[in-house]
Protein backbone atom coordinates (compact mmCIF):
# COMPACT_ATOMS: atom_id res chain seq x y z
CA UNK A 1 0.00 0.00 0.00
CA UNK A 2 2.79 2.40 0.90
CA UNK A 3 4.70 1.38 -2.22
CA UNK A 4 1.66 2.17 -4.40
CA UNK A 5 1.25 5.58 -2.75
CA UNK A 6 4.92 6.39 -3.27
CA UNK A 7 4.70 5.28 -6.89
CA UNK A 8 1.64 7.48 -7.44
CA UNK A 9 3.41 10.50 -5.93
CA UNK A 10 6.48 9.87 -8.07
CA UNK A 11 4.34 9.54 -11.20
CA UNK A 12 2.52 12.77 -10.36
CA UNK A 13 5.81 14.60 -9.80
CA UNK A 14 7.21 13.35 -13.11
CA UNK A 15 4.02 14.33 -14.94
CA UNK A 16 3.95 17.83 -13.46
CA UNK A 17 7.65 18.35 -14.12
CA UNK A 18 7.21 17.23 -17.72
CA UNK A 19 4.24 19.55 -18.11
CA UNK A 20 6.16 22.50 -16.71
CA UNK A 21 9.20 21.84 -18.91
CA UNK A 22 7.32 21.25 -22.15
CA UNK A 23 4.64 23.93 -21.85
CA UNK A 24 6.64 26.54 -19.91
CA UNK A 25 4.00 26.97 -17.22
CA UNK A 26 1.42 29.50 -18.21
CA UNK A 27 -2.04 29.70 -16.64
CA UNK A 28 -3.63 29.48 -20.10
CA UNK A 29 -1.92 26.13 -20.77
CA UNK A 30 -3.02 24.77 -17.40
CA UNK A 31 -6.64 25.74 -18.09
CA UNK A 32 -6.47 24.09 -21.53
CA UNK A 33 -5.05 20.92 -19.96
CA UNK A 34 -7.80 20.80 -17.34
CA UNK A 35 -10.54 21.34 -19.93
CA UNK A 36 -9.12 18.63 -22.19
CA UNK A 37 -8.92 16.23 -19.27
CA UNK A 38 -12.64 16.75 -18.53
CA UNK A 39 -13.74 15.70 -22.03
CA UNK A 40 -13.55 11.92 -21.37
CA UNK A 41 -15.86 12.40 -18.37
CA UNK A 42 -18.68 13.68 -20.58
CA UNK A 43 -20.17 10.22 -21.06
CA UNK A 44 -20.14 9.55 -17.32
CA UNK A 45 -21.98 12.78 -16.52
CA UNK A 46 -24.91 12.12 -18.88
CA UNK A 47 -28.22 10.80 -17.59
CA UNK A 48 -29.20 7.27 -18.46
CA UNK A 49 -27.37 4.03 -19.08
CA UNK A 50 -24.07 3.84 -20.90
CA UNK A 51 -24.78 2.22 -24.26
CA UNK A 52 -22.24 -0.20 -25.66
CA UNK A 53 -22.29 -2.73 -28.46
CA UNK A 54 -22.79 -5.72 -26.18
CA UNK A 55 -24.99 -4.15 -23.51
CA UNK A 56 -28.05 -6.26 -24.40
CA UNK A 57 -26.01 -9.47 -24.40
CA UNK A 58 -24.52 -8.68 -21.00
CA UNK A 59 -27.98 -7.94 -19.58
CA UNK A 60 -29.14 -11.44 -20.56
CA UNK A 61 -25.96 -12.97 -19.13
CA UNK A 62 -26.51 -11.11 -15.85
CA UNK A 63 -30.13 -12.28 -15.70
CA UNK A 64 -29.05 -15.88 -16.23
CA UNK A 65 -26.35 -15.53 -13.59
CA UNK A 66 -28.89 -14.19 -11.10
CA UNK A 67 -31.36 -16.95 -11.95
CA UNK A 68 -28.71 -19.59 -11.42
CA UNK A 69 -27.69 -18.08 -8.08
CA UNK A 70 -31.31 -17.88 -6.93
CA UNK A 71 -31.72 -21.58 -7.77
CA UNK A 72 -29.03 -22.32 -5.20
CA UNK A 73 -25.97 -22.81 -7.38
CA UNK A 74 -22.99 -21.34 -5.56
CA UNK A 75 -20.80 -21.42 -8.67
CA UNK A 76 -23.11 -21.30 -11.69
CA UNK A 77 -21.91 -23.22 -14.71
CA UNK A 78 -24.92 -23.65 -16.98
CA UNK A 79 -27.04 -20.86 -18.44
CA UNK A 80 -30.31 -22.70 -19.04
CA UNK A 81 -32.25 -20.10 -21.01
CA UNK A 82 -29.50 -19.11 -23.44
CA UNK A 83 -28.92 -20.73 -26.87
CA UNK A 84 -32.62 -20.86 -27.80
CA UNK A 85 -33.48 -22.40 -24.40
CA UNK A 86 -31.19 -25.40 -24.98
CA UNK A 87 -28.72 -24.02 -22.46
CA UNK A 88 -25.12 -22.98 -22.74
CA UNK A 89 -22.10 -23.61 -20.47
CA UNK A 90 -21.40 -19.88 -20.32
CA UNK A 91 -20.21 -19.61 -16.75
CA UNK A 92 -17.74 -22.49 -17.13
CA UNK A 93 -15.74 -20.29 -19.47
CA UNK A 94 -16.46 -16.86 -17.97
CA UNK A 95 -14.96 -15.82 -14.64
CA UNK A 96 -17.95 -15.68 -12.25
CA UNK A 97 -16.91 -12.86 -9.92
CA UNK A 98 -15.47 -9.39 -10.66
Amino acid sequence: MIFAARTAVINLAITLTTFLVIFKFKPRNLIILLLLSLLPLYSLLNKGVYESGDLAINVFKSMEFYTSLSEGNIFPGWAGRLNAAYGYPLFNFTYPLP
